[in-house]
């Protein structure tokens, strides 16, 4: 029997080969419109293909997971999150050889606020964390309040999803999976046909764009740690 050697293709991650770049995407979206390269058509393009970013980010994404790793300092509860953080996906504590020894439960601040807030009896380890205002200051509190750190345990795993970054310039490509970018182009094609094209133009638009986001709904979305946000 002869032998047969596979050689698989190789590996490219993120898997964004065949994306657009963003240059061609506006192309696309002012050729809707008969717009071609005109100035006014091109920006009309890209306020609507942001707009459509923006929308896209109204829910988590596991695409987007990402891992940041917090080492515990000594009488320190407030550490600073990345700046993509949109949303925690689950905390773990790390023993000193860097391995998952148990998970921490996410309290909204509201919960911890008005049940649970005392900050009289510091701990050597976390048992729970939360975000006053991530917006807003980009900070993540351990609780109960931290004294002189178990130095068994000296770090938190933090996983958490980011949004999808508007992109920087023309020859750039959406971070995301081209299932997800087809459907936030025809999110914007939905929005430049609104301003443009008859009623019935419109309707169809919308249902093509939602028909896609529910698809990759389906697929990729992701959900924050239970508690988070408006979750039960």
């Amino acid at each position: 029997m002869p032998n047969f050697a596979f050689v698989p293709a190789s590996a490219s991650f993120p898997q964004t080969g065949e994306n657009r770049v963003v240059s061609d995407i506006l192309d696309d979206l002012a050729d809707y419109v008969g717009g071609g390269d005109r100035p006014a058509a091109q920006d009309r393009a890209r306020r609507a293909l942001e707009s459509a970013i923006r929308m896209a980010n109204t829910v988590a994404w596991r695409f987007l997971r990402q891992r940041t790793t917090i080492t515990l300092v000594n009488s320190t509860s407030d550490y600073a999150l990345d700046a993509s953080f949109r949303s925690p996906r689950a905390a773990l504590i790390l023993d000193n050889n860097d391995k998952a020894a148990g998970t921490l439960e996410w309290v909204r601040y509201e919960d911890w606020a008005r049940y649970e807030a005392d900050e009289r009896s510091p701990v050597t380890m976390p048992l729970a964390y939360t975000c006053r205002n991530a917006f807003a200051t980009g900070i993540v509190t351990m609780i109960p309040p931290l004294g002189t750190i178990n130095t068994g345990y000296p770090k938190v795993r933090l996983d958490y999803h980011a949004r999808i970054a508007l992109p920087t310039s023309d020859g750039a490509i959406l971070a995301v999976p081209v299932d997800v970018e087809e459907a936030i182009v025809q999110e914007a094609v939905a929005f430049i046909v609104a301003k443009t094209r008859s009623f019935t133009e419109a309707q169809i638009a919308r249902t093509v764009s939602r028909d896609l986001r529910a698809a990759c709904e389906r697929e990729w979305r992701d959900y924050p740690d239970r508690g988070f946000g408006n979750q039960s």
